[in-house]
């Protein structure tokens, strides 16, 4: 039988883990309840063994109480000993083998009832009513064990019904005791259906807390950032500052040269900094946009010429628009340029021969509202092609040879999609490996009167 169950228990329907964390988190609860049924057993077997010693004066029912008396003993042994010791394969077994004993019990007092006719005939409608009341009773005190529980009561009350049907009871009879039967149906589905609903519940439940954990420890590792961020770059700030003083004395060519290293390390360690200060005010959703008045073409193109003159390489730099240069609208102009900033930057980074051109184009427009196309392309090492979809991700480095090369934190383009989607718009990345990348986001702007 132990093993009946336990096989029943591992083999139960899909949501198998669910079940076993929902009981090992219930445990006690499930304990509890399944004591106050064997407390509430006992009860009623030592009541009605005394009432019908006193009522009727026999003690035909004697053996037949006694397996239900038999079973809540077992169980209270079992439960003091090894219930929060044994597995939950075990303990669930030990409280259907309680209900097990109550349906054996109901099932031979009810039989004996029916079959023998020294007893008065209404004690055949109490029998079945005590019976159908002891299931119901069973279902509400089957707390983390429903969908067990019809395994247990079922297979009595089928016994039952075909010994009755043996042994020839009449119409009447069984018209009374077919009550038994369809309290037993009901319960076995109710039982069925307030499981499932139990299980969705405590399944949802801890989905919620776990988000709710995630959350929390997400906005604990964003304020750790912000605050270590600002902790960090008021030293660093301090550390270049004396290096750019440093800088204007007299040093040997060596020790300018170790200043210069020491200066550029600095600077690169600042803006590291600041991408972090930038990703966790971005994830928390901290930063607001400042809208001004911009002529937006004017505005990228000095922007890019000045970028134009900062490169080394030699690369060829295009811009191109079809867009009239006095186009004002309403925008955050230190984003836009953070933006393009960030895709320039890593063009420029991994172009070593070639172009990297710029262009902005128009994609839609109302008497109100006007959508721009900002694209930066360039013909650089390219990006491969499976790795497109990740690159937007933060710390992410399509190459790890690449990313020791050209260097970088791999925040750049996760705080320019960020920037973009909090300006309302949306940034895609097209690139072949070893011929070059496009970036490209649109953005809808309000347009003001010239």
């Amino acid at each position: 039988m132990l093993e009946f169950f336990a096989r029943w228990y591992c083999m139960s329907y899909k949501n198998r883990d669910i079940t076993k964390d929902f009981i090992v988190d219930k445990h006690d609860k499930i304990l509890s309840t399944a004591r106050f049924a064997a407390i509430l057993l006992l009860i009623f077997v030592v009541g009605a063994f005394i009432g019908e010693k006193l009522v009727l004066k026999t003690e035909t029912f004697f053996f037949y109480r006694l397996t239900g008396f038999a079973g809540a003993v077992i169980f209270f042994i079992y439960s003091a000993l090894f219930f929060k010791k044994g597995n939950e394969v075990l303990n669930i077994t030990a409280i259907l083998f309680l209900h097990l004993s109550i349906g054996i019990m109901n099932s031979f007092v009810v039989y004996s009832i029916y079959t023998e006719n020294a007893l008065p005939p209404e004690f055949k409608g109490s029998a079945v009513m005590s019976a159908s009341i002891s299931v119901l009773v069973q279902h509400i005190l089957g707390a983390g064990i429903k969908r067990w529980l019809y395994a247990v009561i079922l297979p009595p009350a089928i016994i039952l019904t075909a010994a009755l049907v043996y042994a020839g009871i009449s119409v009447n009879d069984m018209a009374i005791f077919s009550t038994y039967d369809i309290v037993v149906i009901i319960t076995m589905v109710l039982s069925i259906r307030e499981s499932r609903l139990e299980l969705k519940n405590y399944h949802n439940l801890q989905i919620e807390k776990e988000r709710n954990f995630l959350t929390i420890q997400n906005n604990i590792k964003n304020e750790f950032i912000s605050n270590i961020s600002h902790e960090l770059r008021t030293p660093m700030t301090g550390i270049i500052g004396v290096q750019e003083m440093l800088l204007d004395t007299e040093l040997s060519t060596e020790q300018s040269y170790l200043l210069k290293m020491a200066r550029s390390s600095s600077f690169h360690l600042l803006d590291l900094i600041n991408d972090l200060l930038d990703v966790s005010q971005l994830e928390e959703k901290k930063v607001s946009l400042k809208l001004e008045e911009v002529k937006i073409i004017k505005f990228v193109r000095e922007l890019f010429n000045n970028f134009k003159v900062l490169d080394k390489k030699g690369i060829e730099f295009v811009f191109e628009t079809e867009i009239d240069e006095g186009l004002k609208i309403s925008t955050d102009s230190r984003k836009i340029s953070q933006i393009l900033r960030n895709l320039l930057g890593n063009a420029e980074k991994f172009t070593d021969i070639g172009k990297i051109t710029l262009s902005v184009k128009k994609f839609d427009e109302t008497d109100d509202t006007i959508g721009l196309e900002f694209s930066v392309a360039d013909t650089g090492v390219g990006i491969p092609e499976e790795k497109i979809p990740f690159v937007f991700d933060r710390f992410f480095q399509a190459d790890s040879t690449h990313a020791k090369k050209y260097g970088g934190t791999g925040l750049g383009l996760a705080i320019t999609k960020m920037l973009v989607e909090a300006m309302g718009g949306n940034i895609r990345c097209e690139s072949k490996w070893c011929q070059g990348s496009k970036f490209s986001f649109k953005i809808r702007f309000v347009k003001l009167l010239s």
